[in-house]
């Protein structure tokens, strides 16, 4: 298969995250961490239930896959033959790697 280059995305920008500095003391030494921010306080809610993310995390994360879905626009044929080739590999029948052995043995393969 023969490499295809995808054309650069015209004018697409990559969403920056604001900075907003953040001290957190943790064993008598501070950490700074400008964008703690982006981590929801809820955040095991918003596992449950996506809808409970913050407006405003949402907002960046949903700039950021526009953007990554903009750059990787005309990959799509390209990903979709590599995903077709790695499940083509994986599903060939008679086909594993069985090690035997422990730490120290040499161990073998088939």
């Amino acid at each position: 298969m023969k490499p295809q280059r995808a054309a650069p995305v015209a004018a697409a920008q990559a969403p920056m995250a604001r900075r907003q500095p953040s001290e957190t003391i943790v064993h008598g030494r501070i950490l700074r961490d400008d964008y703690a921010w982006l981590k929801a306080t809820n955040w095991r809610e918003v596992l449950k239930d996506p809808e409970m993310l913050p407006p405003e995390i949402r907002a960046h994360l949903e700039a950021e896959n526009a953007f990554a879905a903009a750059l990787l626009e005309d990959s799509g044929s390209l990903r979709h033959a590599l995903v077709a080739e790695m499940r083509a590999a994986v599903r060939t029948p008679g086909f594993y790697w069985v090690f035997t052995g422990s730490a120290g043995q040499k161990g073998s393969t088939r």
